[in-house]
């Protein structure tokens, strides 16, 4: 055989393992399914990508995922990208979510924030540690030596002010605590440092719509009862949301806004740990109740839904904010031996039109996902404990074969 063509011959055999070797990654991932053969990842033509060589999948969808491998009789997590390709093996004994091109990880008791090479950009000191992960540019920081919470700028500086509590930076703003007389007392602050108005609350939420949710309780004896919080929402400068009459608007339960309209209501009874309610309506976020009626008959269910009981306003059901006029969709709210709810006579459709007679026991929240259409998205469960995804039209995106979805 020639020089020449030992040469050719051993290139090719070269190119042939490389490309041979290669893995084949999926593109559009948008959710990881469980079935009988572990987890996997799955696209919106159908096609998979199995990732049963890991022990663990963090049930978090994002460009990033957290996989855990047992090495030695011990679990070490790694990252790998949302099309199975390999980020960094696992190698951590602690993994948080790979957001804003960091991540907070902890290897040899110490902990680090890595960039998606693994590359360490900072080295926490012994009496500091981190929480969450970075969002909107901050990173929650627990001060050990003292207790107290602050903040981590991008340049890895904290800010001069500590707080007995503090939360993520979530659309613009984050929540801070101070306990007083032996209770958390709320506020909102910037980015900037400063606060939202002057009042300190017992409870406070993120601004959705424009408006935050908070509340003032009964405290006695250096003890908050918190039945008998009364909510309200304020502005981004701290004002109510009034009525008509300039009167501010408080009520026993509120839920946040969302897409301009937040359930609200107030209590009849306290049957056995879940809340019934006497009157119950639909709040917009300019302080008006579009529906000029009440209902006695809803109930907040498990999974975050609510519906009421065989009054369904305008032919349609409210779910996490989005109403369903599917007409398909539209079923009755019923209650089982353990007066826990669940539906009946409800239809849902697969997107060939035709239509699955299983009725769902369960579900889950609504929640937009930037890998699929921007498209609002729900996990349903069924009573054989197979899950599926339906959309706000009550159409199956996922038909329920899998034993379990994270999206």
């Amino acid at each position: 055989m020639s020089k020449k063509l030992c040469f050719l011959l051993t290139i090719f055999l070269l190119v042939f393992l490389i490309y041979g070797c290669q893995k084949n990654y999926l593109t559009e991932a948008f959710c990881v399914v469980y079935t009988d053969d572990g987890p996997a990842l799955l696209n919106p033509q159908g096609e998979t990508l199995a990732l049963s060589e890991y022990d663990e999948i963090i049930p978090e969808f994002g460009e990033t995922l957290i996989v855990g491998k047992r090495i030695k009789q011990t679990m070490k997590y790694g990252y790998i990208k949302n099309t199975g390709e390999v980020l960094l093996k696992p190698q951590y004994d602690q993994a948080g979510l790979m957001k804003e091109h960091k991540a907070i990880v902890t290897k040899d008791g110490k902990q680090f924030i890595i960039n998606p090479k693994g590359e360490i950009l900072y080295t926490f000191p012994n009496h500091l540690k981190a929480h969450h992960y970075f969002q909107e540019g901050f990173l929650t920081v627990e001060i050990l030596s003292t207790g107290k919470w602050t903040f981590m700028k991008e340049d890895f500086t904290l800010w001069n002010k500590s707080f007995d509590y503090a939360s993520p930076f979530k659309n613009g703003y984050a929540i801070v605590g101070n306990i007083n007389e032996g209770v958390m007392e709320y506020q909102l602050i910037d980015i900037f440092g400063l606060y939202v108005g002057n009042q300190k609350y017992h409870f406070a939420d993120y601004f959705y719509d424009g408006w935050a949710r908070v509340a003032y309780g009964e405290v006695a004896s250096g003890r908050l009862d918190e039945s008998s919080l009364r909510y309200f929402f304020i502005d981004q400068s701290g004002n109510t949301l009034k009525d008509e009459t300039n009167k501010t608007l408080m009520f026993d339960y509120a839920r946040n806004f969302n897409e301009g309209f937040a359930l609200i209501g107030n209590y009849a009874a306290y049957p056995e740990g879940e809340f019934l309610y006497k009157e119950y309506n639909i709040l917009t976020t300019d302080g008006t109740f579009p529906y000029q009626k009440t209902w006695k008959s809803f109930i907040l269910g498990t999974g975050g839904y609510f519906l009421s009981v065989g009054d369904l306003f305008d032919g349609s059901v409210v779910l996490n904010g989005h109403r369903f006029v599917n007409a398909n969709y539209v079923g009755k709210l019923f209650f089982d031996d353990d007066n826990k709810p669940f539906f009946y006579e409800l239809e849902l459709t697969k997107q060939d039109g035709t239509v699955i007679a299983d009725n769902p026991i369960n579900i889950f929240n609504f929640k937009i996902t930037p890998y699929y259409q921007n498209k609002a998205l729900a996990k349903v469960h069924l009573a054989n404990q197979l899950y599926g995804l339906v959309d706000t039209n009550g159409t199956y995106i996922l038909e329920p074969l899998y034993r379990e979805i994270f999206y």
